[in-house]
Order: structure tokens, then C-alpha cells, then sequence
């Protein structure tokens, strides 16, 4: 069995982790809703409100075809447009939303003032339909400004904190934090990426994760082979650091988030690729590492076909049902739990 770096994508997956027999099918999803002129390309998980609708983003359609924020029941009833983009404040939001006071907070990848020549905003809405969106802040406004908020936005000690995949100092990306207690807010940048200099890596494209005034995060490139790289910093900017940088057979290309789980953080790659008798079986993997680094592992490699993870893993209390009726699996918990801490 062969493990080789393929072709950098950016190929749609699914993280599926089930203990169930071998003849188990997939039973048919219930579609909800069916996006058209509401809005299209949706690239972010939903958010379930204080109000147990589901609120979400889409990249595309809407009134003015820049993108919608919508807010759906979770029987799929009442589907309301609760903002369309028009490019002048914002253009696709690819990002999931948060809330906070009973406020939705979020991103745009690409708009603003100057429309798809602009680099993105951060914006606030209500979760009613008929209140305002307000744009909070505008990327791009300086040749050291970040720009291209991809990834969401994560609330920490009063605080909000990101990342763009683009601009700073050195072109290579920038982490953020927001402080909505001014006004307006106050938009201050922690750190620019650099790759060229330092190798800390390129394109941060995930959400931050923060844990003990530290805050965990991944670059999609660069690093001393142009893998990737997941990184640390303090809340404050200082001590930014390198957790692991992907070189030879460990995984590249980590697009997703990661997660803290326990002691460990848990993300996933787009590469490396496995194949068998020149027939491809998967690409990615799963990996878990400390918060400095020492303790790093891959712990699964995809393969059956499963290929490029995009989004971030979630915890499971334990493996998910595929099968109706559901099948009993209690004697493969402990197998489970031994793979996922393990490795195969």
C-alpha cells in the first residue's frame, strides 16, 4: 500500500466514523429545504440558535446574487431570508455564524464598500426577520490589512477572534481580534503570517480555537515543505509558535479547523493519498496533537474512497447509527475508542 501526496484539491467529504456490520446502507436524507433564488452555494454549518431555529449562510444567490443569511425551523418549516448581500457590504459569507447576546456574528470572504475589489467585512444581525444587518468592519483598508475573512469567528473573554487567508505584513494572512465595546468596534491585528521568512505558513483558513488565553490554529500552506502548519499564539499576540509543521508522510494541506478534546487537538488534512496497485483509496488524514507539538500523531488515514475532508470533526458520546433499524453495537465501543486513540 502506497501513501503519496496527490493533486492539492478542494473536493466536498464527509467524516463518518460508525460501528455498524458491513451490509448497513445509508438510508436517504430528508431534505429540509431546497435553496434556489433564497440563496445557493451554502459552505458553513448551520448554528442552532437560543431559539432552536437553524440559522445559516450561503455564498451565493439571494436578491442581489451575493450571498443570504436564512433562518430555518428544524422540521424545515418556516424558511426565512433574513438579509441578501449586495457586494457593498459583503460578497459570500463561506463562514458559519456564532451568537452572542442574542446576536448573530459573521463574516464575508470578499466585499464591502468597494464591492468585489474589497476585502471582506465582519457584520452583525439580528435574529428577527426585518433587523438590520450592520457591517462592524471592512478589510483591506491598508496594504497591511488583512483581507479575505474565510473562516468564522470564535468569542472568548469578551472578545471576538479570526483569521483572514490573505494580507498582513507579508501577504500570507493574519489573526484578529474584535472589540465590540468601542464604537465602532475596534478591529486590532495579533500577528501576519510568515512564510516567507519564518515558514509559520500561509492561507489560514479555519476558525480559531482558544484555550487558556491561547488561541490553536491551522495554515492550509507553506511551513518548511509548503504542507501546512498548525500554530499557537496568546490572545494578546505574543508568543506566536509553530505546533507542527507537515512534512514527509504525516498528513497535508489541513483546510478544517481543529477541536479540543481532553489534553489533544483533533483536525484533519487533504493529503496524503493512499493507494494500492495504482488504484487511489483515499486522501487525508486524521491527526491529534498537544498544545506544543511534542506529542503529534496521525491516527487515521482515509481510504474506501472518502477523499480531501473540508470541514472540522465533531465529538461524538459515541459511533453514530447509519442503519434502520439500528443494529446493535455495543461490543465495538471499546475497538472504537481504541482505533480513535490509537491509530489503526
Amino acid at each position: 500500500m502506497k501513501k503519496t501526496l496527490g493533486k492539492w484539491g478542494l473536493g466536498a467529504a464527509a467524516l463518518l466514523c460508525a460501528a455498524s456490520t458491513a451490509s448497513a446502507q445509508l438510508p436517504a436524507p430528508d431534505v429540509l429545504f431546497n435553496l434556489s433564488a433564497e440563496g445557493g452555494t451554502p459552505q458553513a454549518k448551520l448554528l442552532e440558535g437560543s431559539d432552536h431555529n437553524l440559522y445559516g449562510t450561503t455564498c451565493s444567490g439571494g436578491q442581489y446574487g451575493s450571498g443570504s443569511i436564512f433562518r430555518i425551523a428544524p422540521n424545515g418549516g418556516g424558511f426565512t431570508t433574513l438579509h441578501s448581500f449586495n457586494g457593498n457590504d459583503g460578497l459570500c459569507p463561506s463562514a458559519e455564524l456564532i451568537e452572542s447576546g442574542g446576536v448573530l456574528y459573521g463574516t464575508t470572504s470578499s466585499g464591502g464598500q468597494n464591492g468585489v475589489f474589497s476585502g471582506g467585512t465582519i457584520f452583525r444581525i439580528g435574529m428577527m426577520p426585518g433587523d438590520g444587518l450592520e457591517t462592524l468592519y471592512e478589510f483591506g483598508a491598508s496594504t497591511t490589512d488583512g483581507t479575505s475573512p474565510f473562516a468564522g469567528l470564535i468569542e472568548a473573554g469578551g472578545f471576538f477572534y479570526g483569521t483572514t487567508m490573505g494580507g498582513g505584513t507579508n501577504g500570507d494572512g493574519t489573526i484578529f481580534k474584535m472589540d465590540i465595546s468601542t464604537s465602532p468596534p475596534t478591529v486590532t491585528f495579533l500577528h501576519s503570517l510568515d512564510q516567507n521568512t519564518s515558514g509559520e505558513g500561509r492561507l489560514p483558513v479555519a476558525a480559531l480555537v482558544e484555550d487558556g488565553g491561547v488561541l490553536y490554529g491551522t495554515a492550509q500552506q507553506g511551513g518548511a515543505s509548503g504542507f501546512g502548519t498548525v500554530f499557537r499564539v496568546d490572545v494578546t499576540g505574543a508568543n506566536f509558535a509553530l505546533v507542527h509543521d507537515f512534512v514527509g508522510g504525516a498528513g497535508a494541506y489541513p483546510w478544517a479547523g481543529l477541536i479540543k478534546v481532553g489534553g489533544y487537538f483533533y483536525g484533519t488534512t487533504q493529503q496524503l493519498c493512499t493507494s494500492q496497485g495504482g488504484v487511489l483509496l483515499g486522501c487525508g488524514v486524521v491527526f491529534r496533537t498537544d498544545a506544543t507539538g511534542a506529542d503529534f500523531q496521525s491516527i487515521y488515514f482515509f481510504m474506501d474512497g472518502f477523499m480531501s475532508p473540508v470541514a472540522p470533526l465533531m465529538l461524538a458520546t459515541s459511533p453514530p447509527c447509519i442503519a434502520s433499524p439500528c443494529p446493535d453495537v455495543s461490543h465495538h465501543d471499546k475497538d472504537f475508542k481504541r482505533r480513535f486513540a490509537q491509530g489503526p
